[in-house]
């Protein structure tokens, strides 16, 4: 057989995460950075050139989700972060710091998500039954909170992807921030 098998080379790094990963996203400005949120309580900048984690945000609560900012402009180097504690925290790459805590969910934070055309707009789901849209801007950041069960936590959670917003029983928007 003139075929050589070609077999898949996995890189561990001698820092990472201690318990699973929630969430893994690309830096949509570099495709040689990526974030990672775990149950570890830890959101971690990865860079593939140098092959590892070159920034970690430690927090209070397990983190369900982190994305970086897309928009780019001042908001480039932010990451929001989803906490079981019931916040939203936003991490400044450049710094090493976390700057805001967006308050405003009851219950554990599932999701979060920039907007594509607003660099300052976000939105988050939380197990609490509320999507919150978010201008971290304005000292009350809060800018409108959807909550299918008016506060009734037991009966749903939301879950936010690039895509869709969804609860557990099924798609409630094909594409509720449009590209």
């Amino acid at each position: 057989n003139s075929c050589n098998e070609v077999k898949p080379t996995c890189y561990e790094p001698k820092s990472g995460h201690k318990f699973n990963i929630n969430s893994i996203k690309w830096f949509p400005k570099d495709t040689g950075i990526f974030v990672s949120s775990s149950s570890d309580k830890s959101v971690q900048v990865w860079d593939t050139n140098e092959m590892a984690a070159v920034e970690k945000f430690k927090f209070s609560g397990h983190v369900y989700d982190a994305q970086l900012s897309a928009k780019g402009g001042k908001t480039s180097h932010l990451i929001a972060a989803a906490v079981s504690n019931h916040q939203v925290k936003l991490c400044d790459i450049k710094s090493g710091s976390d700057t805001h805590t967006l308050r405003g969910h009851t219950a554990a934070v599932n999701n979060v998500i920039w907007s594509n055309r607003n660099a300052y707009a976000l939105i988050s789901a939380g197990r609490d039954g509320k999507i919150v849209m978010w201008d971290i801007r304005r000292s009350k950041a809060a800018v409108h909170c959807f909550d299918q069960f008016n506060g009734n936590s037991e009966k749903s959670s939301w879950w936010i992807s690039n895509k869709s917003v969804t609860d557990r029983r099924g798609t409630l928007s094909s594409q509720f921030w449009p590209r």
